[in-house]
């Protein structure tokens, strides 16, 4: 029993005096990069921008760092949860171990992968990030900004984002401003629209027809059954002179626009 005592007392006693390092991210040869591109792009799209930074990174494989880059379209694989969306996209990093030669650290080949592709343009935003080892953490520096109007903030947000990233060894830095996405609004001249034979309930189930579609019945292929939705041959993202080319059918049969 004594030895026993003894012998704790002599490990438990000695941790101080062994380098602990219970949680580094470089134990993780792995990196990402987090793209999310804007509100309603279709899939297609976010594949091709996805892939651009795929072709950015592949001549990096078998340079002594780089094992392999991985795409990932429609699904990112987060810190905290997964996403599965159209407009996600992520680029996989697999690094070398540094027991394998790797010399650099994660944070200084994301900082060469950021600069290679930043003149990627047409995501919303872009994250680079290592693998996170242990519990969930905060980001190591943060900025709180605090004001009565809202284009100050946002300006004062800009200067430190830039700032930062203009730092080096400074990478991934976001902030939590969200922006909403635009909108069209439409205004119903119901006194004109009467003239014609239509009215709000008319136009609005004209428009949302014209983008969203309306069921045309089922169809049995191969004893599955297939709905059938007829809809315009709109483009995914449509300007506003697109939209104003569209003409809606009066009840006599003229073409409004």
């Amino acid at each position: 029993m004594l030895l026993s005592l003894l012998l704790m007392l002599i490990v438990f006693g000695s941790t101080g005096f062994i380098r602990q390092n219970l949680f580094d991210a470089d134990d993780f040869s792995i990196a990402f990069i987090d793209i999310q591109m804007p509100a309603g792009t279709p899939i297609s799209r976010t594949d091709q921008l996805t892939a651009e930074f795929e072709r950015k990174l592949l001549p990096l494989v078998g340079n002594g760092e780089v094992k392999a880059v991985n795409a990932y379209v429609g699904f990112s694989a987060g810190s905290s949860e997964n996403v599965s969306d159209p407009t996600v996209g992520q680029i996989v990093l697999d690094l070398e171990d540094t027991k394998q030669g790797r010399t650099r650290s994660v944070a200084q080949i994301l900082g060469d992968v950021e600069e290679l592709t930043a003149g990627i343009a047409g995501a919303e935003s872009v994250r680079y990030r290592r693998q996170q080892s242990g519990p969930p953490v905060d980001a190591p520096l943060s900025f709180r900004l605090f004001g009565n109007s809202f284009d100050q903030l946002q300006d004062a947000a800009a200067i430190v984002r830039k700032t930062l990233n203009d730092s080096d060894g400074v990478f991934d830095v976001r902030d939590n401003l969200q922006l909403s996405s635009p909108e069209l609004k439409i205004v119903v001249d119901e006194y004109q629209a009467a003239r014609f034979g239509l009215n709000r309930q008319t136009i609005g189930a004209f428009i949302r027809a014209a983008f969203d579609g309306v069921d045309a019945g089922t169809v049995f292929i191969d004893n599955e059954e297939i709905s059938i939705r007829v809809r315009y041959d709109l483009p995914a993202q449509l300007s506003y002179e697109r939209f104003a080319q569209l003409s809606i059918t009066a009840p006599d049969g003229r073409r409004i626009p």
